[in-house]
């Protein structure tokens, strides 16, 4: 009887410190040309250099089987249904669910260049019949819920004169607008933690703000359960 109460007090035990050592789970998110690659990639390093265990990763994960045929529908090489290419984009992100729970809860900090929102923002844009935001959420729910979300909000006609604009099948500016669109409509409806930045600033100005809202969110992180995406509040 008594070593059966030693083994539970132990189990709890792991699982205290389990809970107390997770990952935070940080999205960078907006429009195609906003800066989110080189956002997240500097707050990656400088994660590092914290001392803090950090994976970067970028979504869609193209070298997947299923973003092998994703990369191929954006680069305009394969025409896919509306419908079915959303349902792809979300079975990507479904197909290293396990690898970002299992990340996180070893003390690994992820940092994401896209995750759920920028699928459902671009496919709800399309605004074809049967797929307004809500539809498009759906497959969604249950997939690991970031701890903070950066919004980097730009005017599309502004995201239009970067450089390499227009490579790659969303990158039209009436379709971008679209999008933005859609992406406030998501930030007004969601239960995450949002932080909505103006990506007209200076990448170190920007990148300032995100460092501090990023250690933040890993210290609170570390003392709280791995959340799942919810659906929209009405």
């Amino acid at each position: 009887m008594k070593r059966k109460v030693d083994e539970e007090k132990e189990l709890r035990k792991k699982q205290k410190v389990e809970k107390m050592n997770r990952g935070c789970f940080i999205v960078f998110e907006g429009l195609d040309r906003t800066g989110k690659t080189t956002q997240s990639q500097k707050l990656q390093e400088y994660i590092a250099q914290e001392k803090v265990k950090v994976h970067h990763m970028r979504f869609p994960q193209r070298q997947t089987a299923v973003g092998k045929s994703i990369n191929s529908y954006l680069q305009s090489s394969l025409e896919l249904d509306d419908m079915a290419i959303h349902l792809l984009f979300s079975a990507n992100r479904w197909e290293v669910r396990k690898t970002i729970e299992d990340r996180l809860n070893s003390g690994e900090t992820i940092v994401a260049d896209r995750f759920a929102y920028s699928g459902v923002a671009y496919s709800a844009a399309k605004e074809r019949k049967g797929m307004d935001v809500d539809w498009c959420w759906n497959p969604e729910i249950n997939l690991p819920q970031p701890d903070l979300i950066f919004f980097l909000d730009l005017d599309p006609k502004e995201a239009e004169k970067r450089g390499e604009y227009g490579e790659e099948r969303y990158e039209k500016l009436d379709f971008q607008m679209k999008v933005r669109n859609k992406f406030h409509s998501i930030i007004e409806r969601d239960s995450a933690n949002w932080i909505k930045i103006d990506a007209t600033g200076s990448i170190d100005d920007i990148q300032n703000v995100v460092r501090k809202e990023a250690m933040k969110a890993i210290k609170e992180a570390a003392g709280k359960p791995l959340g799942r995406i919810t659906r929209l509040k009405s």
